[in-house]
């Protein structure tokens, strides 16, 4: 897969059908810090937002709010980058999301900092929609699964490094600790942007979204909820990030704690071979998507998150709930990049940037209706953590059939 590093793509087909090299190593190192900074704060967020004193309902705010801000951010960045380019956004996103850190790291009121982890949900936004677009540029169908898993790979790394980074500075130096180093990694990235970053627009392979570009956002989203296809695997990757929250975040760790007695580094533990399967899983996804199509991969890989969720929920011992973990992050890596790819594949000719802004608008919702459905299933019945992990295991079910019946494999352009 390191071939693809520097990634022989077509460029815009206005007057030439030449290819050139495109070298994406700097938009990896981009997605890299990123998410190390964001997976830095993850293990403090709530511990720091306890210092002001305030409710639980209003601590979990912290997590919620970063998400709707994200949520509200995505679709008009990607309209606004087929006017301006992606170079805009992976320039602004991480000068916000430093900004942001610093300040949150300095907050001296609860408002204050809820208010700074909304700019950092915004900055997350036009970063992440930059990204994701610039890889649909710089890819081709024949090329796409691959990338797509180079990009997650990068993102992984950023994830699973960040948490051991926020929790080791925190023991040295306290909560404000983690936010401090946000704010550096997230400098680096957007000195990487500007410094290194070449715009990816121009490499469109159709000329008729020179002219595109331009019309009204409304117009936009009219062709793609036209979509069969764009709609259904949208759903899919609305389950994931649903399951994101819901499961991984919130009901896989309690699970562990209640009926295995599993403390901090116990879960810890599951959460990391959770994501060595994931990271496992990103070569075979780039082949699968490559050579056998986008359906090849997404739905096995979605009926086999069903599956794993469904054996966490029951799972007896210690060693089975493992196992399901690692086959739960082994599937979940399968799967994204494929949706990724299928997404790109549908988008109209010249808009990558509302179709993947919208694809993560929508799978936004489901980061953050997941855990207060599933907490509301936990609460209100007596069906607890099994009960809400089973809510989580129908939807993803409801998503694969409905895209394993409808859906069908996108044409190679």
């Amino acid at each position: 897969m390191l071939n693809i590093v520097t990634q022989k793509t077509e460029a815009s087909k206005i007057g030439s059908s030449q290819s050139k090299s495109y070298p994406i190593l700097p938009l990896l190192l981009i997605v890299g810090f990123v998410m190390t900074g964001m997976g830095v704060v993850s293990p403090v967020i709530s511990l720091y937002g306890a210092t002001f004193g305030v409710s639980t309902t209003l601590i979990g705010l912290l997590t919620s709010i970063f998400g709707i801000a994200r949520l509200f951010v995505e679709f008009p960045a990607g309209t606004l980058s087929e006017r301006w380019g992606r170079r805009p956004l992976l320039c602004l996103g991480p000068c916000i999301l430093a900004i942001s850190s610093f300040a949150a790291a300095q907050a001296g009121s609860f408002f204050s900092l809820l208010i700074w982890r909304a700019a950092q949900g915004v900055g997350s936004g036009l970063y992440m929609t930059g990204a994701m677009t610039s890889i649909a540029d710089v890819s081709t169908p024949a090329t796409r699964g691959r990338m797509m898993a180079l990009y997650q790979g990068a993102l992984l790394i950023g994830s699973s490094f960040g948490p051991m980074l926020g929790g080791f500075s925190a023991h040295l130096w306290g909560y404000t600790a983690p936010f401090w180093v946000f704010g550096v990694v997230a400098s680096i990235s957007a000195i990487i942007a500007i410094s290194l970053f070449a715009e990816t627009l121009h490499k469109h392979q159709a000329s008729p979204g020179k002219h595109n570009r331009h019309r009204l956002s409304l117009d936009d989203l009219t062709v793609l909820f036209r979509s069969r296809d764009f709609l259904l695997v949208t759903f899919i990757s609305f389950g994931t990030f649903f399951t994101r929250t819901a499961a991984s975040w919130n009901l896989i760790p309690l699970v562990g704690n209640e009926r295995f007695g599993m403390g901090t580094d116990g879960i810890g533990l599951s959460l990391t071979i959770m994501a060595i399967g994931n990271l496992f899983s990103l070569p075979v996804s780039g082949y699968v998507v490559d050579h056998y199509g986008r359906r090849a991969a997404i739905i096995p890989a979605s009926f086999t998150v069903a599956f794993s969720l469904a054996m966490v929920a029951w799972a007896p011992s210690v060693a089975l709930f493992l196992t399901a973990m690692a086959l739960f992050g082994f599937s979940t890596g399968v799967g994204g990049p494929a949706a990724a790819a299928y997404v790109a594949d549908v988008a109209p000719s010249g808009k990558y940037g509302p179709a993947l802004g919208l694809f993560r608008t929508i799978s936004d919702l489901g980061f953050v209706i997941g855990p207060l459905l599933v907490g509301s299933v936990v609460d209100t019945t007596n069906l607890g953590y099994t009960g809400g992990l089973l809510v989580n295991v129908v939807l993803v079910l409801i998503s694969v059939i409905c895209f394993a019946v409808w859906a069908k494999e996108p044409e190679q352009k």
